[in-house]
């Protein structure tokens, strides 16, 4: 008998390994306070990862999603950052589904590969290429197209193929919110321990989401699918469960004092009527020609600069009812330095309307396009933050084509959405179809005022949204 054969005969034993796994653990540990080197630490966390990937894709999936609540935002040398420990298991997702695509090239002829919202998204990668070659830095797009590429890949391509698997999705779904329902327990008991202090919540919520507005993000775009937890329960006590989670998830959302959340909120319940009475392509009508009155009332004549702050009221408030207040009078700050923003993009957008600045490059480039008018406290940008909103961050970086690309792409997705919905006939696919597309809605509704698709709080969400309203609506064409 070979030696490579008796090891393989003495690693079956199931206590084996967990004694092997043991001294590794053990091993490591020591070593990183030996080296002082934390990082050693985690090798046994690598091989545990490693051995889900070769056994069971399932279950790495399925880690990720309960991790993504838990990740946090960590700095590199060199000016790079990554989410740990989210962004290693994306990219190990995205080789897994690269590997099985080798493997397997006949899913290639499939009609997901072949559905117009995938065409879309292989559109929008691709103009994002044609963008990062022709960038002001084309280092930082190149960075950019990368990490959007493993979130399709494991959020879009990954979900289709895990969603076949109807339990399996479940198991996700359950796993995601339970993670998610770990970390606003966390958050929750920080916050009660400071009376829920409308002034600290933006520090209460670390280490895992960067400030308020990503946390209270987070568990607005993810109700909805709390929502279909519990629509799909069988026994009446699992029902009352996920019903007080929902509630406690909404009273969460409302204590993270995001004001774009709950706008996002209210709309999804609006929109939730609209699909029932098959009213999408009228609101999405209704969206374009008033966001394009209201543009065209701004922009005429720079009629924008009427609304220029008085930088001396221009100031952080620290009660929450002071900044709905100083926000209808246009004294808030965060609405302001947004405005501030907004309209160096409409300056930059002049310049180079057809092909953008290159992705990621607005902070790098904005700061000569600003007008002065408009200046607060914190426009001098330490945090090195975007333009707080996507659709104009895309349309500066992207030029008029990556906008109507990314616009294209949703409104089919809401429409294909809709189709699917009243084509279906099994109840636990009309919530999970209703479930993505309030979702969808909702992470649309936020990104007005942020840009936070390149966060790992809710990007995930809008591409694992897609890959469910793709797949109703393939099944959906099989049935007819």
């Amino acid at each position: 008998m070979s030696s490579w054969t008796t090891l393989n005969s003495w690693l079956e034993s199931p206590n084996r390994l967990f004694y092997l796994f043991g001294v590794i653990t053990t091993i490591s540990a020591l070593s990183s306070v030996w080296l002082d080197f934390f990082a050693v630490a985690l090798f046994p966390v690598a091989i545990l990862v490693a051995y889900l990937a070769i056994s069971n894709y399932l279950l790495l999936y399925q880690l990720l999603f309960f991790l993504i609540p838990f990740s946090v935002e960590i700095y590199l040398p060199g000016g790079y950052g990554t989410d740990l420990p989210s962004e290693p298991l994306m990219i190990l997702i995205s080789f897994i589904f690269i590997l099985e695509l080798i493997q397997k090239p006949s899913w290639l002829h499939k009609p997901f590969f072949s559905h117009p919202i995938t065409i879309l998204i292989m559109a929008h990668i691709g103009w994002t290429l044609v963008t990062a070659i022709t960038a002001q830095n084309e280092i930082v797009s190149f960075k950019f197209l990368v990490a959007k590429i493993w979130y399709i890949l494991a959020f879009y391509m990954m979900t289709y193929i895990i969603i076949s698997k109807k339990i399996a999705f479940k198991k996700v779904i359950k796993w995601l919110l339970v993670g998610l329902l770990g970390a606003v327990i966390y958050v929750f008991i920080r916050h009660a321990l400071v009376n829920f202090s409308f002034a600290q919540i933006h520090f209460i919520v670390g280490p895992f989401f960067r400030n308020h507005v990503t946390y209270g993000s987070l568990i607005c775009i993810l109700i909805p699918f709390c929502w279909f937890y519990w629509k799909t329960r069988k026994s009446w006590s699992g029902s009352i469960i996920w019903f007080f989670i929902g509630g406690f998830l909404i009273l969460a959302m409302y204590l993270s004092f995001t004001r774009a959340t709950y706008v996002a909120f209210l709309g999804a319940i609006a929109v939730y009527f609209i699909i029932r009475l098959r009213l999408t392509k009228w609101f999405i009508l209704l969206s374009i020609i008033g966001s394009s009155i209201v543009a065209y009332n701004l922009l005429e004549n720079n009629r924008y600069l009427d609304f220029a702050p008085d930088y001396n009221k221009t100031i952080t408030h620290t009660e929450f009812e002071s900044l709905i207040d100083a926000t209808a009078k246009g004294e808030d700050i965060s609405t302001m330095e947004r405005v501030y923003r907004w309209i160096a993009g409409m300056n930059m957008i002049k310049e180079k309307f057809f092909v953008g600045f290159g992705p990621g490059n607005f902070y790098f480039a904005y700061k000569p396009y600003t007008e002065s008018a408009f200046k607060t406290y914190v426009s001098d940008n330490p945090d090195k933050s975007g333009i707080h909103s996507y659709y104009l961050m895309i349309f500066v970086e992207q030029g008029i084509l990556g906008l109507l690309i990314f616009l294209s792409l949703c409104i089919l997705t809401l429409l294909v959405g809709e189709k699917a919905y009243h084509r279906l006939t099994e109840k636990e696919d009309k919530w999970m179809t209703m479930a993505s597309l309030l979702c969808l809605i909702q992470i649309l509704i936020i990104l007005i005022i942020n840009d936070l698709i390149e966060s790992d709080k809710v990007g995930p969400f809008l591409f694992f949204s897609l890959a469910i309203i793709v797949f109703q609506d393939l099944k959906t064409r099989q049935l007819n």
